[in-house]
């Protein structure tokens, strides 16, 4: 077992996402998002421009939306989003809604940077972010830096719990 100095292990990157997806976040895609609190969704309603909206995720996790009042959408795929939508539309107030929707801004994934990089700090992820994306925002890493990063994550939805992950920043920094 190889021993580490203190100094080798201050390199600490805590990447705290608050509700972030699992396996990876960084390898889903916008339909399979879950929406949060923050995020702002642009809703379309085919042929219906007077439905359009542009909302921001409240903290409860609902939007406001023409017809239908609050509408909770946090912690829904953005397919489980347009399917909730629909279907309350179809309640009384259209035959065949078609919803889209499309995160403007996402908002609600954050990720913590602490240790031995430019600029530590609290980082909004513009979607999903691979470990060097996340490096690079905040300047790179210091001469001092030690060889290994320390990833902590929640895990939310089926899995839910903390996920503690150990990168190679030696290897990650020469194959990617």
């Amino acid at each position: 077992m190889r021993v580490v100095s203190p100094m080798k292990t201050v390199l600490l990157l805590l990447l705290c996402c608050l509700s972030i997806v699992i396996p990876s976040w960084a390898d889903s895609t916008q339909d399979d998002y879950l929406i949060g609190t923050d995020d702002v969704l642009k809703i379309t309603v085919y042929d219906h421009e007077d439905l359009d909206v542009v909302s921001r995720v409240s903290g409860d996790g609902s939007i406001q939306f023409p017809l239908l009042g609050s509408v909770n959408l946090g912690g829904l795929t953005i397919k489980g989003a347009i399917k909730e939508i629909e279907t309350q539309l179809k309640d009384g107030y259209l035959v065949n809604p078609q919803v889209t929707i499309f995160v403007e801004e996402y908002r609600s994934k954050k990720v913590m940077v602490i240790g031995h990089v430019v600029e530590p700090g609290v980082l909004e992820l513009s979607g999903p972010t691979h470990l060097l994306e996340v490096l690079s925002m905040v300047g790179g890493l210091r001469e001092n830096a030690g060889d290994e990063a320390t990833i902590k994550r929640t895990l939310i939805g089926d899995q839910e719990g903390q996920e503690i992950l150990r990168v190679d920043l030696k290897r990650l920094l020469e194959t990617g």
